[in-house]
């Protein structure tokens, strides 16, 4: 059963970046632009990894983090924070505190991603 991967992202083509990056190294990839979405997707069936934008206009991926890592049926999901390369200094120890796994800045070289990826989900 391949590893199931839930990304979140506003940006239609980042999330078509992502799925074309992790698909052809065989992950399932399921995507939303929202986090009310996001959330019920995790919620229904919950992913192996989560990958989330840090910055949207409706919601922001710290407050995606929180609400995972403070649940405790979901608080083990690997949480991979993405952010921009305009990002402000205090985000990446603000989202490890928060519980994120791993914090990645864009732009996003694949190989490490997917090397982020595999350290996470073995």
């Amino acid at each position: 059963m391949p590893t199931r991967i839930l990304v979140l992202d506003d940006n239609p083509v980042n999330l078509d970046v992502l799925r074309a990056t992790l698909e052809p190294n065989g992950y399932e990839v399921l995507t939303t632009t929202n986090l009310p979405e996001a959330l019920q997707m995790v919620e229904t069936a919950p992913p192996d990894l989560i990958l989330s934008d840090l910055y949207m206009p409706d919601a922001s991926g710290f407050e995606f983090l929180m609400k995972i890592k403070h649940n405790s049926q979901l608080k083990h999901i690997p949480f991979i924070v993405i952010t921009s390369q305009s990002w402000n200094r205090a985000d990446r120890p603000s989202g490890l505190a928060l519980g994120a796994d791993k914090f990645i800045q864009r732009p996003i070289e694949p190989g490490k991603l997917l090397r982020e990826i595999a350290e996470l989900v073995g």
